[in-house]
C-alpha cells in the first residue's frame, strides 16, 4: 500500500517524535556528571580484571541511586559475563530498594543464569535480601 506523500510526512514526524521520546513506560534518568566521568575512566582501564571491577562498583552505586540506564551500561561493558551476571543481581536488587522494582526487572533480566536470574527477579518480587 502506497501513501500519499501528503499523508506520509506526517505519518514519519510522528513515528519520529515517538520514538525519540522513547517507546518505553519509563523514563531515562539524565545521567549524572560524576557517572559518565566514572564509566569514561573505567572504559579506558586497560586491565579488563581492573575495568570489570571498576564497572561492578559503578553497577552497583548506579542501582543504589536509581541510575538504571548507568547500570545497564556499565553492565554490558564487563568483559566477564559471570561478573556481569552477579553485578546485574546486584545492582537490580540495590535498583529495587531505591523503589523503580521496574527497572530492576529490567535489569535482572541481563543475568544470562537462569538460577541467578530467578533469585534475583524472586528478590525484586518480595523486597527479600
Amino acid at each position: 500500500m502506497h501513501l500519499p506523500r501528503r499523508l506520509f510526512l506526517p505519518f514519519l514526524a510522528a513515528a519520529s517524535l515517538s520514538f525519540a521520546a522513547g517507546c518505553g513506560n519509563h523514563e531515562a534518568t539524565p545521567i549524572s556528571p560524576d557517572f559518565a566521568g566514572r564509566l569514561a575512566a573505567a572504559e579506558a582501564i586497560s586491565s579488563t580484571t581492573e575495568a570489570d571491577e571498576a564497572l561492578v562498583a559503578i553497577a552497583i552505586d548506579a542501582g543504589k541511586e536509581g541510575y538504571a540506564d548507568v547500570a545497564r551500561k556499565a553492565i554490558r561493558a564487563i568483559s566477564s559475563q559471570t561478573v556481569a551476571d552477579s553485578a546485574a543481581a546486584e545492582a537490580a536488587v540495590a535498583l529495587a530498594r531505591s523503589g523503580d522494582a521496574m527497572q530492576a526487572t529490567e535489569l535482572a533480566d541481563l543475568i544470562s543464569s537462569s538460577v541467578m536470574r530467578d533469585t534475583t527477579l524472586s528478590k525484586i518480587a518480595t523486597r527479600g535480601d
